[in-house]
This record gives C-alpha cells, sequence and structure tokens, in this order.
C-alpha cells in the first residue's frame, strides 16, 4: 500500500498550492495595520499600487524559470505511481500565473481608487 502515502503527498501539494492560488481571499492576507492604519487615502494608493507591482513583478519575472524547472521535472517520476513530476508541480505555475493577475487587477482598481473605497466601507 505505498501508493496511497505517496497518492497522499501529491494531493497536499495539489491542493496546497490550488488553495493558494485560487482560494484565499485578499483580506485573509497578513498585513502590516499599524502601518497601513496611520497614512492617509493617497499613502495607502500608493502603498497598493507599489505593492503589488512588487509582488507581481517579481512572480513575472519568476515566471519563465518556473516553467522551466516544472517542464525539466517532466524527466522525473514519483516513485510508486510513475505520476511525472512535471504533473506533481504544476499548481505551482498556476499560482505564479495567478498572482500576476491577481496583482494586476489589484493595482487597477487601486488606480481607480476602487479597492480604497471597498475597504473604508468594510471598516464602517
Amino acid at each position: 500500500m505505498p501508493w496511497t502515502d505517496e497518492a497522499a503527498v501529491v494531493l497536499y501539494i495539489w491542493v496546497i498550492l490550488w488553495a493558494a492560488a485560487f482560494m484565499v481571499p485578499e483580506r485573509e492576507h497578513v498585513v502590516f495595520d499599524l502601518v497601513w492604519n496611520s497614512m492617509g487615502r493617497r499613502t495607502r494608493q500608493v502603498m497598493l499600487i507599489v505593492g503589488n507591482l512588487m509582488i507581481g513583478g517579481l512572480a513575472l519575472v519568476g515566471l519563465p524559470a518556473t516553467w522551466d524547472y516544472v517542464h525539466f521535472m517532466a524527466r522525473e517520476g514519483t516513485p510508486v505511481l510513475e505520476i511525472p513530476m512535471m504533473w506533481v508541480y504544476l499548481p505551482f505555475v498556476l499560482l505564479m500565473v495567478a498572482l500576476v493577475v491577481r496583482s494586476t487587477w489589484a493595482i487597477w482598481q487601486a488606480v481607480r481608487g476602487e479597492s480604497l473605497e471597498t475597504e473604508l466601507r468594510n471598516l464602517s
């Protein structure tokens, strides 16, 4: 029954990466409230744009290398089920793409001021 252990590990990797890419809402992420709450509206807008530029930019820069590595791992297989490792780690590529898309959307909303209005409504 060694395949059950291997299947559990593969599914665990998939669940964690899939959830990180698509299921965790932005309001559930860790933020520095003390700094954020002490800033004005315009500074918050700049912080949103700069923060999302850094996260999305780094994910975008790392995306080709991530794909190269995951594609390279197609040569290897899991020991028991012989699933190509590319399929095991493919959700990591999806996570990187989701970070780029989510950051781009957040920048667009911050430029338009929508995310700040939603935040102010949620606080009251």
